[in-house]
């Protein structure tokens, strides 16, 4: 089966850069949204500080949508900011 990488994706990106105050609670569900909304490919970066925010909202949706998608059927891209350290591994 050939894997196609969605051409739009959701960003969580300056609008949400350094998530403070409310902005995590409404970055949670913008996501959550956009996954309902059909969107399979949600964009992040290293520079915006909000990935823990994005990984618990596509875990949540998850959750409470299993029976009609799996963490295979999501495209979550994430860019580094700096090479010369890249942060920690992926999990």
């Amino acid at each position: 089966k050939d894997v196609v990488m969605p051409s739009l994706g959701f960003g969580a990106g300056t609008a949400w850069f350094k998530a403070e105050g409310d902005k995590p609670a409404e970055l949670k569900q913008a996501i959550k949204a956009a996954l309902d909304a059909g969107f399979r490919h949600i964009d992040d970066a290293e520079m915006y500080q909000n990935t823990a925010v994005v990984g618990a909202a596509v875990n949540e949706w998850l959750a409470a949508n299993v029976e009609s998608c799996t963490r295979k059927d999501l495209f979550i891209t994430n860019k580094v900011f700096r090479v010369e350290d890249p942060g920690p591994k992926a999990v």
